[in-house]
């Protein structure tokens, strides 16, 4: 395998800038909304359980990806160990990566099973046990992302010169617009199928 590009490397940092969008988005939404009570009692309480569930298992999958190998078969994948195995890095930028690799790890380690039995395939022993996989200690999620921060600033840094935000000034105040405006609608109307 050759060595990664800048290309790559901004790839990599721009699909991180995703995945941590994706997860303020679903923070924003469900994890610290305080109204969340309130849509969850309300008639649309289905449909907001329904998008808990699909942010959450797409969530779940986007961190995962990262952690997959850097090369399963004959295919190569932009993963963190593609990056600390395959960057142009002096050892103790190498060093460091690993480090950082290794702390994301353990908020991997929680959701794998998740993505490996339920998600990416519906393994039958598990469906049918019921069992809760991708839980997590309390903070992990933030703490993951607070090191996928440095580790991405790490390898932009020594690639393509100067940090790489992840928090970007998108509009996450879509979120709360979006909220805002879903609270309104159901303050505002009866549950439709209580309608004459």
């Amino acid at each position: 395998m050759s060595v990664i590009t800048h290309q790559e490397i901004k790839c990599f940092c721009d699909i991180c800038v995703w995945i941590y969008r994706v997860w303020e988005t679903r923070r924003i939404m469900f994890d610290d909304n305080v109204y969340i009570d309130e849509l969850c009692d309300s008639y649309l309480a289905r449909h907001v359980e329904l998008l808990s569930t699909v942010t959450i298992e797409y969530l779940l999958q986007q961190i995962v990806m990262l952690h997959d190998p850097a090369t399963q078969g004959p295919n190569e994948n932009l993963t963190l160990e593609r990056v600390v195995e395959f960057g142009p890095w002096n050892g103790a930028t190498r060093a460091q990566l690993r480090r950082l690799k290794n702390d994301l790890d353990g908020l991997a380690v929680h959701l794998k099973p998740a993505r490996n039995k339920l998600l990416a395939h519906i393994d039958l022993p598990t469906a049918m046990s019921g069992v809760v996989l991708g839980a997590f200690p309390e903070g992990d999620d933030a703490r993951y992302f607070d090191n996928l921060q440095q580790f991405v600033n790490v390898a932009h840094e020594n690639t393509l010169g100067g940090p790489h935000p992840l928090h970007v000034s998108m509009d996450c105040n879509d979120a709360h617009v979006f909220v805002e405006a879903l609270l309104q609608y159901c303050r505002g109307r009866r549950n439709p199928s209580q309608q004459g």
